[in-house]
């Protein structure tokens, strides 16, 4: 009788240490298979521990080749447009918002398979993206860039919207 309620027990214990805290369900998501392969976002999600802040994007395949464009788009009380925008031949991924003000922040993108990640020190964070404060309109854009002769054009492939809020550094 002890083994059996032991064990389960243990099996939750192992899924609690094995599952990162910052662990979430997106706030974003999106059916798969509304795009071309390698741009169709499935998911966007924000996260934070004590000392970032992450905004991750998942597609449902494989990274395209090619130079590609994500875009991650919110607002807050305080900004009507914040974006986090990188282009696969960029060397960081820029935080932008309040435009009558715009500051900008940069983190170097990360890929974890098919997971793109854009982390921020918490310690550098605008005061229009503290923690604490409630993000709205959360969407998300890939696109290819077509460069005709430097006119990069970037054709809007799949979207993913969400009317769910997100407080940042929960």
């Amino acid at each position: 009788m002890r083994r059996t309620t032991l064990v389960p027990t243990l099996a939750a214990l192992a899924a609690l240490l094995v599952t990162p805290a910052h662990a979430a369900a997106p706030q974003v998501t999106d059916p798969a298979g509304d795009a071309p392969p390698g741009y169709d976002i499935t998911a966007v999600s924000f996260a934070a521990d004590a000392k970032t802040q992450r905004v991750s994007m998942t597609l449902n395949d494989d990274v395209p080749d090619g130079v590609v464009r994500y875009v991650v788009h919110t607002r807050t009380p305080s900004c009507d447009a914040v974006t986090i925008d990188w282009s696969t031949d960029w060397d960081v991924a820029l935080l932008s918002g309040c435009q009558s003000r715009q500051q900008r922040r940069y983190a170097v993108p990360r890929w974890s398979g098919r997971t793109l990640t854009f982390a921020f020190a918490r310690t550098a964070l605008p005061s229009w993206w503290a923690p604490g404060t409630t993000l709205h309109g959360l969407a998300a854009d890939v696109a290819p860039v077509v460069d005709f002769v430097a006119g990069r054009l970037f054709p809007q492939v799949d979207t993913a919207s969400s009317t769910e809020t997100y407080v940042l550094g929960s």
